[in-house]
């Protein structure tokens, strides 16, 4: 379900209708957690009109570079090569 579809009347979330997230929507008030990755960037953002709430959000992100031992050897390699420019002509 889009967000825009668990919002009640008042709340304009029309805007975030593509991020995920969770809702809650009680006697004491609607709170929305909502997040949007994509490649380029990480939105987050809670909107809520409940009162008497104790509301956090965490994103934790884990990020893997499989060849970063080639990265490095590369950049090694490279330094060893700039350090032989000034000797070798």
């Amino acid at each position: 379900m889009s967000v825009t579809d668990m919002t009640p009347g008042g709340i304009d979330l029309s805007g975030l209708a593509d991020f995920s997230g969770v809702t809650l929507s009680d006697p004491k008030g609607f709170t929305a957690a909502l997040h949007n990755i994509t490649r380029d960037a990480i939105v987050s953002g809670v909107v809520s009109n409940a009162s008497g709430r104790i509301i956090q959000q965490r994103i934790d992100i884990d990020v893997r570079l499989n060849n970063i031992g080639a990265l490095r050897a590369a950049k090694q390699r490279a330094s060893i090569v700039d350090s032989f420019s000034g000797i070798l002509r």
